[in-house]
Parts: structure tokens; sequence; C-alpha cells
């Protein structure tokens, strides 16, 4: 029995010593925020103290800041392309009073304001966050991509204006993922930001394999805790229990009342030779058998040793 307590006590060690390799829930959290946060501000360390910085430059010119390579840096200056008026127009793209303001690109499209439309998504229906439905947002907002009009066949995200273009106009607002792409070519395009977003998804999924990897290893840590205590109490039950009454009969005369040497004795460890006979060459195929005297006198409760 002790051996199997060794056993699982060693099985027991291995099981939790597995727990280490585990992921860190809180820093793979961190990672989820981070990849998010950059999905929307762009590609940089995150920050020790602060808000993330926008990683994109408003130059002033909608035409420059909305296609490439200034196009898919970050989910708010894509969507600052999309949806901001520029000086030119005079309709609400993406609607009524999603965008403030009405000066010019380089005011309406500044960090802060961007910031603000952002904002504006929070009157959409809040699905839980998980690797399932991040991933599912990525996919329903590349599919937005289309190969549009005009000589170089761009793919843009968005409203062109009647030039194919993404430059300002009343009615359009558009972003261009690339330009220059041959007819018939298969062009994989796949924004920053979108990048970040896929990250993030991989990160919760590796925080829920790591929640499972725990759970399981609880439990085998517990299996064998419960095989021990079963052991142990096995440890507890005597294996030849004298009743009361035997023991005070015992207490009273311990060599004569008591059946020291039994028949099914076979090594001197088992029989102490004060009490016992051996003979090999016995007969009856008893070796040991008791010495005159010590033999079990209490008749009727146990059987003389032959």
């Amino acid at each position: 029995v002790q051996k199997q307590l060794d056993r699982l006590a060693k099985q027991a060690r291995q099981n939790a010593g597995g727990t280490s390799s585990a992921a860190d829930p809180v820093a793979k959290l961190r990672s989820v925020n981070h990849e998010l946060n950059q999905a929307l501000y762009g590609t940089q360390e995150a920050p020790a103290a602060g808000k993330y910085e926008l990683k994109w430059t408003n130059s002033g010119t909608w035409q420059t800041d909305c296609t490439a390579p200034n196009a898919g840096l970050t989910l708010l200056s894509d969507l600052g392309c999309i949806c901001v008026k520029d000086n030119t127009q005079n309709a609400d793209v993406c609607g009524n009073g999603v965008v403030s303001g009405n000066t010019g690109w380089s005011t309406d499209a500044a960090a802060a304001k961007l910031t603000q439309l952002a904002g504006k998504c929070s009157k959409l229906t809040a699905n839980d966050l998980s690797p399932h439905n991040i991933r599912a947002a990525v996919t329903a907002t590349l599919t937005k991509i289309k190969q549009t009009g005009g000589n170089d066949f761009k793919l843009v995200m968005g409203k062109q204006t009647s030039t194919s273009t993404c430059g300002a106009s009343a009615a359009a607002g558009c972003v261009e993922y690339a330009a220059a792409v041959a007819s018939g070519k298969l062009v994989h395009i796949e924004p920053k930001w979108a990048t970040h977003m896929l990250a993030a998804a991989n990160a919760l999924e590796q925080l829920e394999e790591a929640r499972k990897t725990a759970e399981q290893t609880r439990a085998h840590i517990e299996d064998p805790k419960e095989r021990a205590k079963a052991l142990h109490t096995t440890l507890l039950i005597v294996d030849d229990p004298i009743s009361p009454q035997q023991q005070q009969a015992d207490n009273a005369n311990p060599i004569s009342k008591r059946q020291i040497c039994k028949p099914q004795n076979a090594t001197p460890g088992e029989c102490p030779a004060t009490h016992c006979d051996y003979d090999a060459n016995a007969e009856d195929g008893k070796k040991y058998k008791s010495k005159p005297g010590t033999e079990n006198t209490a008749a009727g409760t146990e059987e003389t040793a032959k």
C-alpha cells in the first residue's frame, strides 16, 4: 500500500508541475487589450501610462491620407476616410450626426475627432468578446473591399467618387488599399488593423485553451488524492481483529489464550520459535506447529493448531 501511495504522490507532483507552463491569464488579457488598441490606433508598444497614440498623420489632403501606404494603418483613420466630411462635402456619408464638424479634412479628421467617431460604434449591438466574434467582424469588414472601375483596378472600401477616386465628394467616401493591380490578378489585402484584431482573437483562444488545461490538471490532481484517501482507509482496517471478549481473555493469559502459531504460518517471522516447532518433513504439510502448552485453550473460540 505504501508503494501505491508513493506512486500516487509522484503522479500528483507531476500533474501539479504541468500547470507552470499554462498561459498566464493576466498576461493574455493584457495581450488581447494591446492588440485591440493597436487595431484602433496603430502598431506601437503598450504605453506605460496614458493613452495610445494614433499612428497615422493627417497631411491635410484626403487623397493622400486615404490611399496606400497610409490606408489600413489604423481602424480609426480608415473610418475617417469613409465617414469624415471634407470642406467640399455637404452630405453625411455614414449617416446624420455620425461625424461632427464641417470645417475641413485637416480639422475634422484630427485624432480627437477620429476618437469621437469610434464612440459612435457604441450604438451598435455589442457582441461578446470571443475569438469567433472578432474573426467574424474582420471577415465581414474585409468582404466590403471591392475592386472598382478605372484603369488601375483599385481595391477600395466605401464609395468612390464619380471619377473612381477617394477624393472629396458630396456623396462619396472611401479608403483605397491598393492601386495598379493588374486585371484578373488575385490579391490578398489585409490591413494592419485586421492583423491586430486577428492576433487578439488568437490570444483569447489561447486563454480559453489554458483554462481548459488548468481544469483538466486539477481533475488529474484530485484523482490521485481520492485514491490515496481510499488506500489510507485500508491501512486503518485491522486484518485480523480481536473481539472485545477475546481481547480480555488474551490480556489475562496472552500465551495460553491466544493462538500465536497458526497452521497457515509459513515463515519464522510469522511464528516465533518460542511458540512454534518447525518440521520440514511434516506429513500433513504443516511445517510450523505450536509448542506444547502454547496452543489456544479457549474452548469454542479458536481452533487448536495441529
